[in-house]
């Protein structure tokens, strides 16, 4: 499964199998930062690609693999992995503080599909997608998925 969006924020991803009826939740956050309750953690470190790597999760009987990728040119400024401070015009407040106050996206300094999220490791069956985006102060454009399986 890939994810390939154009300005695009990604708060969480929610995976549920139809058939084993388990949930996968991951919420994308800085290394050491805040995670949603019930959520496991993608940790990455803002603009150091280094950090971007191929993380597991136990999930659906097996293990599950989530990585993100950019373009081979892309800048590393591109590559984005924030905790808003939660003051000025990013104040937000809201039970799920962690789940909204953090993000993995990509901005304009990489055009074409400047991200992919590739998902690994799961079994053959059917699954139900969930994804939060937000960011209110700077996303616009498109959001585009592509859904490849075996």
């Amino acid at each position: 499964m890939r994810w390939r969006p154009l300005l695009a924020v990604l708060l969480a991803l929610v995976l549920v199998s139809a058939a084993a009826g388990e949930t996968l939740k991951i919420d994308f956050t800085p290394t050491g930062g805040p995670v949603e309750p019930g959520y496991q953690a993608y940790f990455a470190t803002n603009i150091n690609p280094a950090t971007f790597t191929a993380q597991n999760y136990a999930a659906f009987g097996g293990n599950v693999t989530i990585q993100p990728t950019w373009a081979a040119n892309a800048v590393a400024a591109a590559m984005r992995m924030v905790n808003r401070t939660g003051s000025g015009t990013n104040a937000y407040t809201d039970v799920h503080q962690p789940l909204i106050l953090d993000w993995i996206g990509t901005d304009n300094r990489q055009a074409g599909d400047p991200m992919t999220l590739t998902i690994s490791g799961l079994p053959a069956g059917l699954y139900d997608w969930s994804s939060y985006h937000h960011d209110g102060d700077n996303q616009t454009g498109r959001f585009d998925v592509t859904v490849n399986d075996a």
